[in-house]
């Protein structure tokens, strides 16, 4: 029970303009972790699965480009969170509007995390469906 509990964000996805990033130029919020690794076992799950379909190491080669992902994010967190912090500070500049909805700097990594297995499952339907056709 206590791993689905990691999987929830302990904050929401859209803050108040004013609330202070800062607290991510640490450790790697424990929600995040818990994503990386889903994403990366499901990543290896969908290469071992199609691999054999494919006959060859395509599926090996695709798993691992997107297996980067998540792997960016564990070992480049704090590049991450100041180069979300940076970018938010410019489009805020430029568009006063965007200051109104803020995503959390959690929500995108958990995103971005979610987003390779889901993109490799496409990617392997899509190769899938060429190939037989």
């Amino acid at each position: 029970m206590a791993f689905w509990n990691a999987l929830i964000p302990d904050e929401p996805p859209f803050l108040d303009a004013e609330r202070a990033e800062a607290r991510y130029q640490g450790r790697i919020p424990p929600a995040v972790k818990v994503w990386r690794l889903v994403s990366l076992g499901l990543i290896g799950l969908i290469v071992a699965i199609a691999t054999p379909l494919f006959r060859n190491a395509g599926p090996i080669l695709a798993g691992m480009i997107f297996a980067l992902v998540p792997s960016w994010i564990l070992f480049f967190w704090n590049d991450l969170a100041s180069t979300l912090k940076d970018t938010k500070q410019k489009v805020f500049e430029r568009i006063p509007l965007a200051s109104q909805l803020s995503l959390s700097v959690q929500w995108v990594a958990i995103s971005i995390s979610a987003a390779a297995p889901i993109m490799l499952i496409w990617l392997c339907v899509l190769l899938w469906s060429t190939h037989m056709g």
